[in-house]
Order: C-alpha cells, then sequence, then structure tokens
C-alpha cells in the first residue's frame, strides 16, 4: 500500500533495503521499512527509512 503511495512521488522511490551507495550522484531519495508508527494517537503516523545523497543536495 504505501509503496505504491511513495513511487507516485517525484524524485522518491521505495526499495527493500536502500542505501546511501545506492543514491551517490542521483538527485533521488529512497524509502523502504514503511510502517505505521503505533505511538501516533488515531494510527496516523508513519515510521520509515529514507536515503539520499546529501552533500549533493547540501543538507549534510
Amino acid at each position: 500500500m504505501w509503496t505504491a503511495f511513495v513511487s507516485e512521488r517525484p524524485g522518491l522511490y521505495a526499495l527493500d533495503v536502500p542505501t546511501p551507495l545506492e543514491v551517490v550522484g542521483k538527485d533521488t531519495s529512497l524509502v523502504s521499512r514503511i510502517r505505521q508508527d503505533q505511538s501516533i494517537d488515531d494510527n496516523k503516523g508513519l515510521a520509515l527509512v529514507v536515503s539520499g545523497d546529501n552533500p549533493r543536495e547540501d543538507a549534510a
């Protein structure tokens, strides 16, 4: 369900296990392990792992 949601967003790709090495030199972010966050009221939260090339995006 969430994999399709993420894949529809520009610049985001859903993978099983993303690593920073997979996005070196790319302007994309890889997302995985998308789960519902039980600690947020009414189950409206998400927990996920994101990998990106931070130095390329000047975010480091």
